[in-house]
């Protein structure tokens, strides 16, 4: 009976990989299905593959991947993902692993020969890299390196030519304006302590303070010089949607004051650390927080892009408009992630947008004021969690506020969750398992998107695309830095 165990199970590593693989399947009986089958299956691997690591793993990966694939077709793609960094981060273990004991004269010579290929293929790839890199200079040597605003080619239609209504997977397409939005929207009333405008907003100004001036660089996508130190701006450029995730009370008519107070509690937080220019309780009130002219500190690090210019600094570029809502709940204990190095809490997003029908009617009311006031493109209106990064470790979602659910359709908008994210196809960032972890591996489709395109590119300039990433990663820090600098110099 002791024996049983070690018969029925795979290794613990295995094991470990089937349970972060399970882990993206909603369905309970569907995980079981899925983990029943790949432990049935391993036993199937032929013995003699099972002294060869590499083809053991290769085996095993194929068995999940098709298990995956079979029972729950949407989490495949993640699947692949997880498996590939998981045997790729270990599989330089497994040479000295193949063919033990009475193999170990063939696994000498294997090793040997695998050696010499290796060798040889690093030497070449070295080779086509600087090949690449020296082609790519020489195109335009004063100002960039890699020609990064190509699009990928489309097979059989560019993002253009598609109805506005059915537009995916657009880069940065800056459909201007709905027809709508050509009309003026103008100031009807304003009293001491509020504005009302001809679209029915309703805007309580009596809240407002002021910060620092407006003020910031703008990276033009064409170059890769830095903008010339006088070339600064004030400009409005697009807005930046936010729930402010505080703890909220149920919306109900036994809980009207303690939704108030929370909402008043909020607002004067908000006053002193001026971090929105505009908030919308949960009764769908409108309040100037920020004046207009001057920049919030709602953005942090940020990274977007629309078809000229490249934001760094969003706090300046965008006006931060917060919905009082709260859409991811913690699940579990304080962990410490190893790839950020930071003890972050276990959280996970909730099935239901936690704004409701009054917030959005106020928030579209707000929107279409601000794009008429100050001319917004449609595609510098994003949600925060889709432009905040980590620029000290290179991954996207440092800020999740509105990374799933935010109702486009309802503010005109293109879906922003299928586009491509300008911090992975142009500085090439990335995300960790614990991101994926949250959002239970289903992740928008405008990130496998975006990888997609940084393969495409890297391809196109015969590069690796780790070489490539590495590449655009240099050229944000570089970005970065200099931009930081500036903004001490302007505010010192």
């Amino acid at each position: 009976m002791n024996t049983s165990v070690p018969d029925i199970l795979p290794p613990e590593n295995y094991l470990q990989i089937i349970e972060e693989t399970a882990i993206m399947i909603s369905d309970p009986v569907k995980k079981l299905q899925f983990l029943n089958h790949v432990i049935n299956n391993y036993h199937k691997i032929p013995s003699l593959y099972k002294y060869y690591r590499p083809m053991k793993d290769a085996i095993f990966r194929k068995i999940i991947l098709y298990e995956a694939e079979h029972i729950n077709p949407e989490i495949s793609n993640n699947a692949r993902e997880l498996l590939r960094q998981r045997f790729t981060s270990d599989s330089h273990h497994a040479l000295w692993k193949m063919y033990k004991r009475r193999h170990i004269i063939i696994s000498i010579i294997t090793a040997f020969l695998l050696f010499c290929i290796a060798m040889s293929m690093s030497s070449l790839i070295e080779i086509i890299n600087a090949a690449s890199i020296k082609n790519i200079k020489s195109l335009d040597k004063n100002t960039v390196t890699l020609p990064l605003n190509q699009s990928i080619p489309q097979n059989k239609h560019s993002a253009d030519s598609l109805p506005k209504t059915t537009l995916r997977y657009g880069e940065y397409i800056s459909r201007q304006f709905p027809n709508y939005l050509n009309k003026q929207i103008w100031l009807v009333e304003k009293t001491s302590d509020r504005e009302i405008y001809s679209n029915r907003l309703q805007i309580i100004t009596s809240y407002t303070v002021e910060n620092i001036p407006r003020r910031y660089y703008r990276f033009s996508k064409n170059t890769s010089q830095l903008p010339a130190k006088d070339q600064i701006t004030n400009k409005v450029t697009g807005i930046l949607f936010h729930s402010s995730e505080s703890d909220i009370s149920p919306f109900k008519p036994e809980m009207n004051k303690s939704i108030k107070e929370k909402s008043m509690l909020l607002i004067r937080y908000i006053m002193r650390t001026k971090s929105y220019h505009y908030f919308i309780d949960r009764f769908g009130r409108v309040y100037r927080l920020v004046k207009d002219d001057h920049a919030a500190f709602h953005a942090g690090n940020s990274v977007w892009a629309d078809d000229e210019s490249f934001y760094l600094n969003l706090n300046s570029a965008f006006i931060g408009i917060c919905f009082e809502g709260k859409d991811f709940e913690k699940v579990g204990k304080t962990v410490y992630d190893t790839n950020s190095h930071l003890k972050t809490a276990n959280i996970s997003v909730k099935s239901t947008l936690s704004i409701n029908e009054v917030q959005l009617t106020a928030g579209k009311e707000l929107t279409d004021w601000l794009r008429v006031k100050f001319k917004i493109p449609q595609c510098n209106c994003v949600p925060h969690g889709l432009a905040s990064v980590n620029p000290y470790n290179m991954l996207i979602g440092y800020h999740l506020d509105l990374t799933y659910g935010f109702p486009f359709n309802r503010f005109e908008l293109n879906d922003k969750y299928q586009n491509s994210l300008p911090s992975i196809t142009e500085f090439g960032f990335s995300y960790d398992n614990y991101f994926v972890r949250i959002f239970k591996g289903r992740l928008w489709p405008g990130i496998h998107y975006s990888e997609e395109q940084l393969r495409q590119k890297a391809k196109n300039l015969n590069m690796s695309l780790h070489c490539y990433r590495k590449h655009l990663q240099r050229r944000f820090t570089n970005f970065f830095k200099w931009q930081k600098k500036q903004e001490h110099l302007l505010n010192s």
